[in-house]
């Protein structure tokens, strides 16, 4: 007898990671609207409240995206280099060769991720700057 519905181990992971995105999402818009109601404007009209707050300027908005950026990857960078770290040490120290190499492309691939991070803050604040300097 044919299996019709026959899925293989890496299309349920796939199909899992698909549906929690969308929960996940759904969750997100569901709190986002429940968090911004509807505001009564100019002429007691009812207009949507802006969800950024205060914040209408893109240069301002994107100081702000960039900032919360460093906060989240710079710390995550350090814990994979200390876990890549961690992960040389104990593969050296057993003599496994396949494993200290692919610990130092884990540190590697760590480090040219937060330099690309850092160097893409720098260059949009200096693109900010600059526009700021425009008259």
């Amino acid at each position: 007898m044919m299996k019709i519905f026959s899925m293989n181990h890496l299309w349920k992971n796939r199909l899992l990671f698909i549906l929690l995105c969308g929960m996940l999402t759904g969750v997100g818009l569901s709190a986002f609207a429940a968090r911004n109601p509807i505001c009564i404007g100019p002429g007691g009209t009812k207009v949507y409240c802006n969800p950024l707050g205060k914040t209408v300027d893109i240069v301002l908005l994107t100081e702000i995206i960039l900032k919360y950026l460093l906060q989240i990857t710079l710390p995550l960078a350090v814990l994979g280099i200390i876990i890549s770290g961690l992960y040389y040490v104990i593969s050296a120290a057993t003599g496994n060769s396949g494993k200290t190499a692919q610990a130092k492309s884990t540190f590697g691939r760590i480090l040219i991720g937060s330099a690309l991070v850092v160097g893409a803050n720098a260059l949009a604040l200096a693109i900010i700057n600059f526009l700021k300097t425009l008259p």
